[in-house]
């Protein structure tokens, strides 16, 4: 008995270790190759929608924030239509992705991805071949004059500008040259183009709109393929229609060559022969459009004049302000016709669209100055054709005229209006500080209008707001302070209805001061014209009454000038006495010779300050001045004679004289007397003194 437990006791561990090990194995089967940061991302993504309804509540952003998506999951991608050999790829993919886009916003309540098929035959003839619109707004279009339209090129963008018009989506049903207008069965509402080859932004417009197009050069057909990395020059453009992507496909994978980074879309293709591929995230495109449609009875009729799907110069013209004017024609007597919205196509990013309405209007070149019967604004991520709805419904009488004004701005003022080259009637202007007819363009705006029953309107209460007095200045009237209906927009005083003449206050006119002037310009200085200020609100004026926005007269742009003069003496070079020169110029002044008179010097201050004492004097002429030669008068000295008798020089000449004469006379007396006659000391000494006269009386001893 012992020996029987011991081993159902083993038999149950060996149970227990053979299902440990086919969980394991299943495990390694399922996630061995899945990298570990997809795993992780997987393992996250526990908020995927899991049902259409789910999506459609669903906030865009988490959907583009998912590591993989795929439209086919929620019952929404309807199958793979060929194009066969024709060259209508761009409409397919237009078409694909509007099936899409109706599908997940659910505006047609019974349709679904097997009983929803949309015609991109009829979009390929419409691009070449349309009919009037309903209205007789605009001519019928034969742009190939019975060229093949089945083998002829075109572009999501196309399609977009066609839809705004309401010209298809038609059922595949329909042939191809059927009346798009009539046969349209729904009505577009935005055509968005995504102008960014962000990857996350592309998810997000895929997230929001379940589809996008998308163009990339085709060499091949390969399950996971990237164009980018083709080298051969035998390629085609091909547009197809993205529904979703995933980030954890390996570079490795993608032919040729693989890619640079992991990930790619997921392409539904206008082939059946591969129905379905990934495309690299290296490709990228400009031609990514999503749609979005309403259904017809959302708004009945489309005024539109820009028939042509060529636009015109929209960058050069650069408009940002623009107005079309139609004529109301769908109201009946028993049904009001009701503008609803405002449809304008534009290139740019974080749009704000601005739609004014205008009614009764004296001067159609001027819309503005007519009755505003109302407007709306709304803000866009990105451009294309974009439906602006009104605050309110507009009642139009059938025959009126009404102006749809649009104006479009962002933050980098790069946002422009698109318009079509040639225009229909002169019913289109634009704005660049004033109005003026276009200039052989079409702004594209269109209005959307529907009929409604007529019934009693409620009576209107005035919901007043209060303006206080604005007082008037020199050239601006003033207003008195009243009261205003937001919703009818009249305006009263204590009650009392008041029309814009009656609350205006007239501008005061200017007052003028005394005449002020003009102080010329120096090389120095800068001169100020003449002038008259108001004394209200301090501007300047000529005398003819024209403002002067500056008072400054420049500088002269002459070298600056010293004049010279001089006094008692010449300048060098110049006949006169004055000189005009380069201000650090050099001048050279001789002093006059004046009788009776001493030169002293030359000075500039009248004689305090010796500046040289020069006869001939050279200077640096810094400032004007005048410099004069400096004199004195000329005097003779006379030496002063003694009162009496002989000076003293004198009576000490005369007493020199006398003592010489006597001691002459003492020599010559011993000369005679002594030493001729031999008496006395005779020495050699002797003899020098008297050799003198030795010589004269030699010959008479």
């Amino acid at each position: 008995m012992g020996f029987f437990i011991v081993f159902k006791r083993k038999n149950s561990i060996r149970r227990a270790l053979a299902a440990l090990l086919a969980l394991c194995a299943l495990f390694y089967v399922t996630f061995a190759k899945i990298p570990y940061g997809a795993f992780y991302a997987r393992a996250q993504e526990t908020d995927t929608p899991q049902t259409l309804e789910q999506l459609r509540q669903a906030d865009e952003k988490d959907i583009a924030a998912l590591s993989t998506y795929d439209s086919r999951d929620y019952g929404i991608v309807t199958p793979v239509k060929d194009q066969s050999d024709s060259n209508l790829c761009w409409a397919y993919a237009s078409v694909a992705a509007s099936e899409v886009s109706i599908l997940r916003s659910g505006i047609a309540s019974n349709a679904t991805k097997d009983n929803l098929s949309l015609s991109p035959e009829a979009l390929g003839y419409s691009r070449y071949y349309r009919p009037a619109d309903p209205f007789g707004n605009t001519p019928a279009v034969n742009e190939q004059g019975g060229a093949d339209w089945y083998y002829s090129p075109g572009s999501a963008s196309d399609c977009g500008s066609m839809m705004s018009q309401w010209c298809g989506p038609v059922d595949k049903a329909k042939p191809a040259n059927t009346n798009p207008f009539e046969n349209a069965l729904f009505h577009l509402n935005n055509a968005v183009h995504i102008s960014s080859k962000q990857i996350s932004d592309v998810k997000l417009a895929i997230a929001k709109y379940g589809a996008v197009t998308f163009s990339y050069n085709n060499v091949r057909e390969t399950e996971y393929y990237n164009p980018v990395r083709e080298s051969g020059s035998a390629v085609y453009p091909h547009a197809c229609t993205i529904i979703g992507w995933d980030d954890n496909i390996p570079a490795e994978k993608f032919l040729p060559n693989g890619a640079s980074k992991n990930g790619g879309w997921l392409v539904k293709n206008s082939y059946t022969s591969l129905p379905y591929f990934w495309l690299s995230y290296d490709a990228t495109t400009d031609a990514a459009y999503a749609f979005d449609f309403t259904a017809k009875d959302s708004y009945g009729f489309n005024y539109f004049y820009d028939y042509s799907l060529t636009d015109h110069l929209n960058f050069s013209l650069n408009i940002k302000k623009a107005c079309e004017i139609y004529e109301a024609k769908a109201g009946t007597a028993e049904k009001t016709e009701y503008l609803k919205a405002v449809n304008v196509g534009f290139i740019g990013k974080n749009v704000t669209a601005k739609v004014d309405i205008y009614v009764d209007m004296a001067d159609e070149s001027n819309p503005e100055q007519g009755k505003r019967a109302g407007g709306g604004e709304a803000v866009f991520d990105y451009g294309g054709f974009r439906t602006v709805e009104l605050d309110a419904p507009v009642a139009l009488e059938k025959g009126q005229r009404f102006a749809c004004v649009v104006s479009v701005s962002n933050d980098d003022d790069s946002v422009v209006i698109c318009n079509m080259l040639g225009k229909t009637g002169n019913n289109a202007y634009t704005y660049k500080n004033y109005w003026q007819a276009a200039n052989n363009c079409t702004p594209r705006i269109k209005a959307f209008s529907a009929l409604e029953q007529q019934t009693e309107p409620a009576p209107h209460v005035h919901s007043l707001v209060s303006y206080g007095e604005k007082s008037a200045t020199c050239t601006e009237d003033g207003i008195l302070a009243h009261k205003r209906c937001s919703a009818c927009g009249k305006s009263f005083v204590d009650g009392e209805e008041k029309t814009a003449e009656q609350l205006k206050i007239a501008a005061t006119g200017h007052r003028y001061g005394e005449w002020i002037d003009e102080v010329a310009a120096t090389a120095f200085s800068d001169g100020t014209k003449g002038h008259k200020d108001c004394t209200a609100c301090n501007k300047h004026f000529d005398v003819n009454g024209n403002e002067i926005f500056d008072l400054v007269i420049p500088k002269t742009d002459e070298e600056p000038k010293v004049i010279i003069v001089v006094e008692n003496g010449f300048i060098e070079g110049v006949d006169g006495n004055c000189v005009t020169v380069d201000k650090n110029g050099k001048v050279t002044v001789t002093a006059a010779e004046i009788e009776g008179k001493t030169f002293k010097g030359w000075s500039a201050d009248g004689g305090k300050t010796i500046l040289s004492t020069f006869f001939t004097y050279t200077f640096t002429a810094t400032e004007s001045m005048t410099v004069a030669a400096v004199y004195e008068d000329a005097t003779v000295t006379i030496p002063p004679q003694p009162e009496n008798g002989l000076s003293k020089g004198a009576t000490a000449g005369i007493t020199a004289s006398s003592v010489l004469l006597a001691l002459f006379v003492v020599y010559a007396v011993c000369y005679f007397a002594l030493y001729r006659k031999g008496i006395g000391l005779k020495n050699k000494a002797v003899d020098v003194l008297y050799a003198p006269m030795n010589i004269i009386f030699k010959n008479k001893k």
